[in-house]
């Protein structure tokens, strides 16, 4: 591969790695919720059946027991797990599944990928040549300054 492809695909796995974090704190934080939302109403329903069944002395210890194990269940599997994942305790997600979720997820961004991959081979087996273009920088910056004028004198921006 060449220099250039290599640092493509850098590029693209420090993305990968980016997103990746992204979302294991979204799933961390939508696990709290999930979390605290169940746990809330197991307490409901623990309530709802104590006051229901005037249930007696060994019967409301069991159904309390069986609500702190439902809570802790909850609080491992939708918190614990995704921020021991976060924090590199157990395996994360490959750079192949982060890129499935993406690409279910958002699939122009999944096709966009698709075709920068293909113009990237075809460029290292030569069927795709990449001509240098000369741009007037100066030019762009000064088209962008007269477009953005307005916005810069109504915000008092000096440019």
């Amino acid at each position: 591969m060449s220099e250039q492809s290599v640092q493509i695909v850098a590029l693209l796995r420090r993305r990968l790695q980016q997103t990746l974090r992204r979302i294991t704190l979204a799933e961390l934080a939508a696990g709290a919720l999930v979390a605290v939302a169940g746990i809330s109403l197991l307490w409901l329903a623990c309530i709802a059946v104590e006051a229901g069944l005037w249930l007696a002395t060994p019967a409301r210890t069991a159904l309390l027991w069986a609500l702190v194990a439902a809570s802790a269940g909850l609080i491992l599997y939708y918190v614990a797990l995704p921020a021991l994942r976060h924090l590199g305790v157990f395996r994360p997600l490959s750079e192949r599944a982060v890129a499935r979720r993406i690409g279910r997820r958002y699939t122009d961004i999944d096709d966009r990928l698709v075709n920068l991959l293909l113009d990237l081979s075809r460029i290292e087996t030569g069927q795709l040549r990449i001509d240098p273009v000369t741009v007037d920088l100066r030019g762009v910056v000064q088209q962008l300054v007269e477009e953005f004028q307005p916005t810069f004198t109504n915000h008092h921006i000096v440019f």
